[in-house]
């Protein structure tokens, strides 16, 4: 997360879909015909699927002109808290004029007066700020089964079995704030490889077209409804790479995709996916330079009330040793070029 604006990603995402644009044409072509200044492919990913992520208010503004929306409809509910008129902190410059969030106190007083309607929506990061803060006084139970579902507090107490009590209130508030302010006291989460979500079927498959080595990792599910689904994926993505497929058979394969992936939202699964590319050189005799690249994937199933599900859209593996499975080369050969010396 970066300082500025904390725009919702799900909403940007929400309205670039209704209206049919890639994340490339938002920030380009849609810019440009709304007169507006573009903004980087890599911005728009990363509003996307970074929950927290600071624009400045230019990026901000064009968002909101292009989507046709008010700029309050863009940011995230901690953003659009209402401080006290009375507060005497806000004579010196109107709220809305500022950087786009409270401070702890001015939140404090939003938060408690939308008690009944404020929807908490935690994350790994949160989540480790309060076993932290409270554990080991306070078992709050398992936190991670409420992990990215919008619940008001209330709604938290009921489904707890009694853990989580009406005087946590406050600690659940603070986590929420420093979370969205980027604040030096949430555990940061330090991560070098990563996978990230499979949202839709066309995605998943320009990975798998472009790979030559596969690796599959999973969670395991605790009910038969969920094992089939995970099970028919695995199956798919192994045919997949077993089999040359027509585009008969792909297109198959991807309408058969997209509604497991509806199904799996159904569930606590997510498909996700990370790419390697490899590069290697040598020179196996005296008269040529070698330069091999392949491209492994790795396909994870995962829970997100894993530990390791650090956001909605992203898993942390972190580094371990990983067995791939070679593809038959005559269906994804690996890239490779002779130089002479």
């Amino acid at each position: 997360m970066k300082k500025g604006y904390f725009i919702d990603g799900d909403i940007v995402r929400k309205l670039r879909k209704e209206n049919k644009w890639t994340q490339k044409e938002l920030g380009t072509s849609v810019m440009k015909k709304k007169g507006q200044k573009g903004i980087s492919f890599r911005t728009i990913q990363r509003i996307e699927t970074e929950s927290g992520y600071g624009c400045s208010k230019n990026v901000l503004n064009s968002l909101a002109k292009v989507f046709g929306v008010d700029i309050k409809d863009l940011l995230l509910p901690i953003a659009n808290i209402e401080p006290p008129k009375d507060n005497d902190i806000l004579k010196e410059k109107p709220f809305n004029e500022r950087e786009g969030i409270p401070t702890w106190e001015e939140a404090l007083i939003g938060l408690v007066k939308k008690y009944d309607t404020w929807e908490f929506e935690l994350e790994e990061n949160q989540i480790r700020y309060l076993e932290n803060e409270h554990w080991p006084e306070t078992n709050f139970g398992n936190l991670r089964k409420f992990k990215f579902q919008p619940m008001t507090f209330q709604k938290l107490i009921d489904n707890s079995d009694g853990l989580i009590k009406k005087e946590h209130h406050e600690s659940f508030c603070k986590a929420c704030f420093l979370f969205y302010s980027n604040s030096d006291e949430i555990p940061k989460i330090e991560c070098k490889q990563f996978a990230t979500l499979v949202s839709d079927a066309d995605f998943f498959v320009s990975k798998l077209e472009t790979a030559n080595e596969y690796s599959i990792g999973y969670d395991v599910p605790e009910d038969d409804h969920t094992l089939n689904k995970m099970a028919r994926i695995v199956e798919m993505i192994e045919n997949y790479f077993d089999t040359k497929l027509s585009l008969t058979m792909e297109l198959r394969f991807k309408y058969e995709l997209s509604q497991l992936l509806k199904g799996l939202e159904e569930t606590s699964f997510r498909l996700l996916v990370q790419e390697y590319n490899v590069h290697n050189e040598g020179s196996p005799d005296d008269e040529s330079w070698v330069i091999f690249r392949s491209s492994r994937v790795r396909i994870l199933l995962k829970s997100i009330e894993n530990k390791d599900f650090v956001s909605k859209s992203t898993y942390c593996e972190g580094e371990k040793y990983i067995q791939f499975k070679f593809i038959r080369s005559n269906i994804n050969p690996p890239f490779h070029s002779e130089t002479p010396y």
